[in-house]
């Protein structure tokens, strides 16, 4: 359980963090490229300024979650349990990027 962990700048490259509690963690200006973060609670986490370019967020918990400015280059963000409320101002995405499918009318 790592809720409310501080991982502000920190350089978690290719780690795996599949399945784990990270709701309300400060993730800020960190570099998390090629991370997994499949399955995982992200609610309220703070992804803001951080480079997350090819990091897998499916299934994982966005609810509330903090993405401003978050370089989402290549991400795949299929699946994931919820974006409400999440935050993707300025974000950037790219054409790899895999974005959740939009249900019809």
């Amino acid at each position: 359980n790592l809720s409310g962990a501080n991982f502000s700048r920190a350089t978690l490259r290719e780690a795996s963090f599949r399945e784990v509690n990270l709701s309300g963690a400060s993730l800020s200006g960190a570099d998390l490229r090629w991370v997994a973060f499949s399955g995982a609670d992200l609610s309220g986490a703070d992804f803001s300024r951080a480079n997350l370019m090819g990091a897998d967020l499916s299934g994982a918990d966005l609810s509330g979650a903090d993405f401003s400015r978050a370089n989402l280059s290549g991400v795949n963000l299929r699946h994931v349990i919820s974006l409400k409320l999440a935050r993707l101002d300025e974000a950037v995405i790219d054409s790899y990027t895999r974005l959740p499918a939009v249900a019809g009318p």
